[in-house]
């Protein structure tokens, strides 16, 4: 796909961090804290000046701009996959856009598409490099603290309960049906406005 954008398109574009390296250092450590530290709710920082389209939330164009480079494939999924996102993740980040999620590193999408049919289709990586596997960056409606689900694992002293609204059932009975392949597998970064939690794939999920 051409990363051509025209004059027009760049005067239309939303702009990005007031300070990309501060800022992007910020977010950074907070999307590492969240990963070691799986099931704890974050708040993003530096999110005050931050500029976006009008489809992404805060916490995942913070994210991208922080994840994304040009040595990165970034998959949209149909609902987000508009020509001001394509423009602004082209510009701002660098990043290449896939047309299959198969071929992603990163693949952004909304709540209501994250079925299992879509998950399954993401690299789960293999037991020579698992770390090559791809990141699900979902869009949800709301993050809690309680729930009726129990995260466990690695980076989590006892067990977290979370409410994750918007996901369906069905992706929590994928998602364990998923633990039985580690290392292998894909990892999960839920977000709802400026906060964000992370499901690594080390993280057992459990109903208690």
């Amino acid at each position: 796909m051409s990363a051509v954008l025209d004059t027009g398109t760049l005067g239309e574009l939303a702009p990005a961090f007031a300070d990309p390296v501060h800022d992007g250092q910020q977010v950074f450590r907070t999307l590492l804290e969240a990963m070691s530290r799986p099931g704890r709710i974050q708040a993003l920082p530096a999110l005050a000046g931050l500029g976006h389209p009008a489809a992404l939330q805060p916490a995942l164009a913070a994210s991208l701009l922080t994840l994304l480079d040009a040595d990165t494939r970034l998959w949209l999924s149909p609902l987000l996959d508009q020509a001001a996102l394509r423009a602004w993740c082209r510009f701002h980040c660098g990043a290449q856009l896939v047309a299959e999620p198969e071929q992603a590193d990163f693949a952004l999408m909304k709540a209501a598409e994250a079925t299992p049919a879509l998950l399954q289709r993401l690299n789960p990586g293999d037991d020579v490099a698992p770390q090559d596997s791809a990141t699900a960056l979902i869009a949800v409606d709301g993050i809690s603290a309680e729930g009726a689900l129990c995260w466990q694992g690695p980076g989590i002293e006892h067990q977290h309960r979370l409410g994750i609204e918007g996901v369906s059932d069905a992706l929590w009975a994928w998602r364990q049906a998923q633990q039985a392949d580690f290392p292998c597998g894909i990892d999960i970064v839920f977000a709802a406005g400026d906060q964000i939690v992370a499901l690594p794939r080390s993280t057992q999920i459990g109903e208690g």
